[in-house]
């Protein structure tokens, strides 16, 4: 099985060779411009999404997941998390910020210290799962934006690790839950070798990641 280090690097690999820059297929940037005349007119640049495409996913898939729950669908259950763990591999790995197997074992470590307590059955991890993603999406706009101190990129990169490091205690806690005897390095591999990295969008689509 291979480690979270190791899927990271290679989810990084493919989603570069599938996605490039995640250049946007419908949308460019509009500038408005003016020439010295005062004569103004418009000049478009295409739009490169980077780690907002797999923060997307991230999200996403935490929809996919609670639709899964409510229908009680076990196989897309495990897709699910596996895909959230991906997309959270390919956002790090643009964010140039490196998931370790010590910050796994860390949020399953607090999930199996809890085990004992007759509230967490009733905990839901999906408070979690959207509080840590709506912290992960805060952090990421008010950096874009450059307001509320977030130009400072030490503070944006330690909220944003922050809210990665929130996300996999309760989505642990879900494993624990609805799962049993998975895990998510478990799934995470399962959803990766057997499905994601067979996976060839440039062929399907006829692109090249180059040009996108």
């Amino acid at each position: 099985m291979k480690s979270l280090e190791e899927i990271q690097k290679e989810v990084g690999e493919w989603s570069r060779e599938n996605f490039g820059e995640q250049r946007s297929k419908h949308n460019t940037v509009m500038y408005i411009v003016s020439n010295k005349s005062g004569v103004f007119g418009s000049n478009e640049h295409p739009l490169y999404l980077g780690s907002l495409a797999p923060l997307l996913g991230i999200v996403e898939e935490i929809g996919e997941l609670a639709a899964a729950t409510e229908a009680g669908d076990m196989a897309e259950m495990k897709d699910a998390v596996g895909d959230i763990l991906i997309y959270l591999c390919d956002y790090t790995s643009r964010e140039a910020t490196e998931l370790n197997s010590d910050i796994l074992g860390l949020a399953e470590d607090i999930v199996t210290d809890a085990e004992d307590d007759p509230e967490r059955v009733r905990m839901n991890p999906f408070l979690g799962l959207s509080q840590a993603a709506g912290r992960l999406c805060h952090a990421t706009l008010k950096w874009h934006q450059g307001i509320r101190g977030f130009d400072d990129p030490e503070k944006y990169r330690a909220a944003r690790d922050a809210a990665i490091a929130r996300l996999l205690v309760p989505l642990s806690l879900y494993v624990s839950i609805y799962l049993p005897g998975d895990s998510l390095i478990k799934l995470l591999n399962n959803v990766w070798e057997n499905e994601v990295k067979k996976r060839n969008w440039r062929k399907e689509n006829g692109t090249d990641a180059a040009e996108s």
